[in-house]
């Protein structure tokens, strides 16, 4: 099978059937001999920040001359976005040697124990990269955490480093409603004896609520490294994605733990100017600019007007917007509204995502004061906008991975 067909194949599991744990994951990595790493592992899970502090510790290892793994969830256009060797996205070829080397393993445990051995799409693809991993030589590999923490398959390693950048209200129906039990299923990652470290003061405290265990093994981003930062985020030279110093300093810090014999040669402002990350305050057109970012919840869409607010803006700014319907979708859209002068609701190709005559109908209950119009794609609203749009304005694309996508594919 090519990857496509396998992709399929593994899509077919259905998380609902299985019983939630580590249990069946941990045996197939036992059985492949995944456990045991030469390399540093730092894993990073968290609301959000998780892909701007991966980045930023990829940034760190190929300027420092490392070797570096990463593996982070969702991609945006290919799959082979979700694991990168030294930057680079992985090969068809590479993705299906490993689950082929999955599925026979798993076919021979099924057999031995007289029973399938069923496991999820996340834990399979997690499989297939701590096999990519194991087989390259590297100096860190870094592991970004699904959406949950405790009961995530990526937990199965034991890593030198475990950050969780902060706790918000997020796929509620996997993780609960309250910050207090997102916060004990988020800190699940951490570890007795290793580097614990967690994005800001709030989200701390929120954790030692759930896990006082952890009030002695528990750290922030120290403020040598945080008061270093302030001048670099703030000139768009150094800094053009808005990148925020909380991520920055969580992955800055982290490293320099780890290597710091590395990380004393190390030029900050080339480390962020080199930073790649798709689909989070990206630019993909000056004029009019034009922004991607995946925000999708409250905070984020909070962190997303502290890096619009950093831009001079001349004129009207634009919003395209598709969510999935199980977000907390009002809270989202009045978090960002005094920065949106026109929203632009959309359909996604998609069954989990709210329709945009839901999400019209939900701004206008949260009587949005930007002007609200309902399109029937990501590609009609980009249509609509290109016959409007002046130069001074600004254009958003967000909402959700999928929103993102489709922008990328209009405005190519």
């Amino acid at each position: 099978m090519n990857l496509l067909e396998w992709l399929e194949k593994i899509e077919a599991f259905h998380p609902d059937e299985i019983e939630l744990g580590l249990e069946r994951v941990s045996r197939l990595a036992i059985e492949l001999n995944l456990l045991d790493s030469s390399a540093k592992i730092i894993t990073v899970g968290g609301t959000n920040g998780k892909g701007s502090t991966v980045a930023t510790l990829e940034s760190l290892a190929l300027q420092s001359g490392l070797t570096v793994g990463c593996y982070t969830s969702p991609h945006l256009l290919r799959f082979n976005e979700r694991i990168r060797i030294n930057g680079t996205d992985i090969d068809d070829e590479t993705v299906v040697e490993s689950f082929e080397i999955i599925e026979a393993s798993r076919q021979l445990f099924s057999e031995k124990f007289g029973k399938p051995l069923a496991i999820t799409f996340f834990e399979f693809t997690t499989l297939a990269a701590l096999i990519i991993f194991k087989r390259t030589e590297l100096d860190l590999v870094v592991l970004e955490v699904g959406l949950g923490g405790r009961l995530d398959a990526v937990n199965i390693l034991n890593p030198e480093v475990a950050i969780v950048t902060t706790i918000a209200k997020d796929h509620q129906s996997w993780l609960g409603n309250d910050l207090k039990t997102i916060a004990f299923e988020k800190s699940g990652i951490f570890r007795q004896g290793v580097l614990n470290y967690v994005g800001d003061q709030s989200s701390l405290d929120l954790i030692l609520q759930t896990r006082p265990e952890f009030e002695s093994n528990l750290f922030l981003p120290s403020n040598d490294v945080v008061d270093t930062l302030t001048p670099l985020i703030a000139d768009r030279r150094i800094n053009p994605r808005r990148l925020l110093k909380q991520n920055l300093s969580l992955a800055i810090f982290a490293f320099k733990s780890l290597f710091p014999n590395e990380f004393e040669n190390i030029d900050l402002s080339n480390i962020i100017k080199n930073i790649q990350l798709r689909g989070r305050f990206q630019v993909v057109c000056e004029q009019p600019l034009t922004i991607l970012d995946v925000a999708h919840n409250e905070q984020s869409a909070k962190n997303l007007v502290l890096q619009l607010n950093m831009l001079p803006l001349l004129g009207r700014r634009f919003a395209i917007c598709g969510m999935m319907e199980d977000k907390s979708i009002s809270e989202f859209l009045l978090a960002l509204d005094k920065a949106i002068d026109e929203w632009k609701f959309v359909n996604l190709p998609i069954v989990r995502a709210a329709s945009a005559a839901e999400l019209v109908s939900i701004g206008q209950g949260a009587s949005l004061k930007g002007g609200i119009q309902m399109h029937e794609s990501v590609v009609s609203a980009w249509r609509a906008v290109e016959s409007v749009i002046e130069e001074g304005d600004q254009l958003l694309i967000l909402g959700s991975f999928i929103t993102v996508a489709e922008g990328i594919v209009a405005i190519k």
